[in-house]
């Protein structure tokens, strides 16, 4: 994938609008420049932050990136969609990949979205002295959880840590910065979040909101990731040290004794997700609605209706009885592993993200 192509993209679209600025305008029109006047436009902001989680080449389509690159899961038809999701299992991507594509813009418009968010927060006065600095470390949450996809995905990606107004300012942060640098930003973001007064957990009526426990499950598995990478070999074991040390004390934090003291079933069933222990940091989608439910219910289905959706499944991120036997038998995580044979071939679908309830169009609302 060529970034250059992409950052022109940007490039042009900031040249189309600042060639206009001597135009007539709308003065009561809304901008980002007169939008922030008082603290619940900052949290209408936010909520644009954690929605743009949501949207579908975010998580919707990652599993192509994870999974079916490292062979987990495979991809049961080579023609569909043109071969395009195929070439990830086969690794022959090419810069017409417009998945590669969708998901390499969506993750840049989600750092977008928290780069204005956060030039604008002293714009406006807060009922509660602690709110300002909440706000910007649940924002800076999000942006190093989406820089963490790029750089685990990409490598040297553009960082991008201020709202860019011109043509300019997008050229001049039209390069790729060494991962290093990305890590560092990372975590810079959230050691300012564990500085914050940001909650160590959010309860149910808050779920999909960042927490000091999420940041430090991001940071161990960050750390874990800089450990197991070559380029950052002589600094291995400083990361794994504060892997442990991070992961450590969000383990600590835990308002449970055992996992296993929690039914697993839990995690994943629509009416306790929300409020399941075990779960550190969700995305919340929304049964019924075509553009914020989930999808999985039905795409990672067999090719029928019943099991998981009452949409025909499109057998999208099957496993193989490889993985399914690589399980202890005793392991409850294999029984969400159901076996479907199509042609002659054996795959296992997940009934993780079984919705029975959201009708025929299987708009999800598995988090």
């Amino acid at each position: 994938m060529k970034i250059k192509q992409i950052f022109a993209i940007l490039a042009v679209s900031a040249s189309l609008m600042s060639c206009n600025f001597l135009d007539e305008f709308d003065p009561n029109a809304t901008t980002a420049g007169n939008f922030y006047t008082s603290e619940a436009d900052i949290e209408t902001s936010l909520n644009g932050v954690y929605q743009s989680l949501a949207q579908s080449y975010y998580y919707q389509y990652n599993y192509y990136f994870t999974d079916v690159r490292a062979h987990v899961t495979v991809v049961t038809d080579s023609g569909a969609s043109s071969g395009i999701p195929y070439q990830f299992y086969n690794y022959t991507l090419t810069e017409e990949n417009q998945y590669v594509y969708n998901r390499y813009t969506q993750l840049f418009k989600s750092i977008s979205r928290v780069n204005t968010l956060l030039s604008h927060l002293d714009d406006v006065t807060y009922s509660a002295s602690e709110a300002r600095d909440t706000y910007e470390a649940e924002a800076r949450f999000v942006r190093a959880l989406t820089y963490f996809h790029l750089v685990t995905e990409w490598g040297d990606v553009p960082l991008v840590l201020e709202r860019l107004d011109s043509k300019d300012e997008v050229a001049a942060n039209n390069y790729r910065r060494p991962k290093a640098q990305i890590y560092k930003a990372i975590f810079d973001d959230l050691d300012f979040v564990l500085d914050s007064p940001l909650a160590d957990f959010q309860p149910a009526s808050e779920c999909g909101r960042a927490s000091k426990a999420a940041a430090l499950a991001l940071y161990g598995k960050a750390a874990l990731q800089c450990a197991c990478d070559e380029d950052f070999a002589s600094e291995k074991s400083s990361y794994l040290t504060t892997a442990i040390e991070k992961l450590t004390s969000v383990w600590g934090m835990r308002p449970f004794g055992e996992l296993s003291e929690i039914p697993y079933n839990q995690i994943w069933d629509l009416s306790t997700q929300k409020s399941c222990p075990e779960n550190i940091f969700q995305i919340n989608y929304v049964q019924g609605n075509a553009d914020l439910g989930s999808i999985w219910n039905y795409q990672f289905g067999p090719s029928t209706t019943g099991v998981t959706s009452y949409k025909i499944g499109q057998m999208h991120n099957m496993t193989t009885g490889e993985v399914y036997e690589s399980f202890d038998p005793g392991d409850v995580r294999r029984n969400y592993l159901r076996a479907t044979t199509v042609a002659g071939v054996t795959y296992y679908h997940t009934m993780k993200y079984a919705d029975l309830e959201c009708g025929a169009n299987g708009y999800g609302g598995n988090n």
